[in-house]
Protein backbone atom coordinates (compact mmCIF):
# COMPACT_ATOMS: atom_id res chain seq x y z
CA UNK A 1 0.00 0.00 0.00
CA UNK A 2 2.69 2.17 0.71
CA UNK A 3 5.01 1.18 -2.46
CA UNK A 4 3.85 4.33 -4.44
CA UNK A 5 4.44 6.81 -2.01
CA UNK A 6 7.70 5.35 -1.92
CA UNK A 7 8.26 5.51 -5.72
CA UNK A 8 7.36 8.82 -5.87
CA UNK A 9 9.45 10.23 -2.99
CA UNK A 10 12.46 8.18 -4.09
CA UNK A 11 11.85 9.63 -7.72
CA UNK A 12 11.64 13.47 -6.39
CA UNK A 13 15.46 12.45 -4.30
CA UNK A 14 16.89 11.46 -7.64
CA UNK A 15 15.59 14.67 -9.03
CA UNK A 16 17.08 16.42 -6.14
CA UNK A 17 20.83 14.69 -6.28
CA UNK A 18 20.81 15.61 -9.89
CA UNK A 19 19.97 19.61 -9.07
CA UNK A 20 21.48 19.62 -6.01
CA UNK A 21 24.82 21.99 -5.92
CA UNK A 22 24.28 23.17 -9.31
CA UNK A 23 22.69 26.72 -8.34
CA UNK A 24 20.33 26.15 -10.95
CA UNK A 25 15.74 27.97 -10.32
CA UNK A 26 14.07 25.42 -11.07
CA UNK A 27 10.24 26.17 -10.69
CA UNK A 28 8.18 23.25 -8.92
CA UNK A 29 5.75 23.41 -11.17
CA UNK A 30 8.08 22.29 -14.25
CA UNK A 31 9.49 19.90 -11.86
CA UNK A 32 6.47 17.90 -11.39
CA UNK A 33 5.12 18.39 -14.64
CA UNK A 34 8.49 16.87 -15.86
CA UNK A 35 8.44 13.92 -13.11
CA UNK A 36 4.95 13.11 -13.57
CA UNK A 37 5.69 12.23 -17.13
CA UNK A 38 8.90 10.57 -16.32
CA UNK A 39 6.74 8.12 -13.92
CA UNK A 40 4.32 7.47 -16.52
CA UNK A 41 6.69 6.59 -18.74
CA UNK A 42 8.80 4.58 -16.16
CA UNK A 43 5.48 2.99 -15.55
CA UNK A 44 4.44 1.99 -19.16
CA UNK A 45 8.18 0.41 -19.46
CA UNK A 46 7.15 -1.82 -16.12
CA UNK A 47 9.75 -0.51 -13.59
CA UNK A 48 7.24 1.52 -11.52
CA UNK A 49 4.82 -1.43 -10.21
CA UNK A 50 2.09 1.19 -9.41
CA UNK A 51 0.10 3.82 -11.59
CA UNK A 52 0.11 5.78 -8.43
CA UNK A 53 3.61 6.38 -8.20
CA UNK A 54 2.41 8.97 -11.63
CA UNK A 55 0.47 11.05 -9.25
CA UNK A 56 1.06 14.87 -9.07
CA UNK A 57 -0.15 15.19 -6.01
CA UNK A 58 1.77 12.30 -4.51
CA UNK A 59 4.74 14.41 -6.13
CA UNK A 60 4.11 17.93 -4.35
CA UNK A 61 3.41 16.54 -1.13
CA UNK A 62 7.07 14.78 -1.65
CA UNK A 63 8.74 18.13 -2.50
CA UNK A 64 6.85 19.96 0.76
CA UNK A 65 7.70 17.18 3.20
CA UNK A 66 11.57 17.42 1.66
CA UNK A 67 11.58 21.23 2.52
CA UNK A 68 9.96 20.38 5.93
CA UNK A 69 12.93 18.05 6.74
CA UNK A 70 15.46 20.88 5.34
CA UNK A 71 16.76 19.12 2.16
CA UNK A 72 15.74 21.66 -0.48
CA UNK A 73 15.20 25.34 -0.01
CA UNK A 74 12.03 26.99 -1.73
CA UNK A 75 11.60 30.06 -2.29
CA UNK A 76 9.00 32.44 -3.53
CA UNK A 77 10.22 34.93 -6.89
CA UNK A 78 8.11 38.04 -7.79
CA UNK A 79 6.66 38.47 -11.36
CA UNK A 80 8.67 41.42 -11.84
Amino acid sequence: MAQPYLDSYLLILFAIEQICGKNIIVKCKSLVKELHQTAIDLYEDRILPHLHSCLKEILYTALERFEQLNLIEVKVFGNK
